[in-house]
């Protein structure tokens, strides 16, 4: 009997986004998990398997896509087979603004989970629940040097002037669809970031919510920089188009 190694030991893999039909952004979506799924798990996955499971989804709505690995309960032991499953489950929020925190969990560079979008989300969870009983939207995870990396569920980008700054992808974060599609058309800076009283705006942004301009992370307060966060929110939002 082939038994959840998704259950059962976190190995899966898991993808958020709103649906619009098979879009550029989409596409994005499922080669991350693709490469992922290929990387992890030696599970090579085809077209035709997500063209399977696409027709349950509803267009406009927030979706997921999940990969779950099948095999016996022996936790070292690689899966055997695979099943995707796909699912829509609300309209697309729309969040004004966020304030964040930061998390009392650091997570090592070393740490290959935080490179891919696996159901080993415990750290994740359990910062976003404390954040939020402290009255903040979400909490900034920081390496073990203290250098910021991402949000328990967004990547973040900061602004000082005119220059948009991002973590540096060697102090560890996910890299995010929709980081991918901002820096098609903006200069990114990616630098190593601890001193964020340094900024004058912050963002963070992921496939559901798109650009959301942070006010503040505990103490320190940032701007609302509306007319960038349009222009972010254009491009994300054309990407899902076609």
């Amino acid at each position: 009997m082939l038994l959840s190694k998704t259950l059962l030991h976190a190995q899966g893999l898991f993808e958020t986004f709103v649906y619009n039909g098979y879009t550029r952004n989409l596409r994005r979506h499922i080669a991350r998990l693709t490469n992922s799924s290929m990387e992890l798990f030696d599970i090579r996955l085809k077209e035709e398997d997500f063209f399977k499971i696409l027709p349950s989804l509803r267009e406009g709505f927030v979706s997921k896509i999940v990969l779950e690995t099948l095999g016996d309960d022996v936790f070292y032991k690689k899966p055997i087979e695979f099943r995707l499953t796909a699912y829509s489950k609300n309209p697309r929020p729309r969040l004004k603004y966020a304030t964040l925190c930061i998390s009392d969990f650091r997570r090592h560079t070393l740490d290959p989970t935080i490179y891919h979008k696996t159901t080993n989300y415990l750290m994740n969870t359990m910062s976003k629940q404390k954040a939020l009983s402290r009255g903040f939207y979400d909490a900034i995870f920081l390496n073990e040097y203290g250098y910021v990396q991402e949000t328990s569920a967004a990547n973040i980008l900061f602004v000082k002037g005119s220059n948009i700054y991002s973590p540096h992808p060697d102090d560890g974060f996910l890299m995010g669809t929709t980081l991918s599609i901002v820096q098609e058309y903006f200069n990114i800076h990616y630098k190593s970031i601890k001193n964020i009283e340094e900024f004058d705006a912050c963002f963070i942004l992921n496939s559901v919510i798109g650009a959301v301009p942070v006010i503040n992370i505990e103490d320190i307060d940032f701007v609302i920089n509306e007319d960038l966060q349009e222009a972010l929110n254009i491009c994300i939002d054309q990407d899902n188009l076609f």
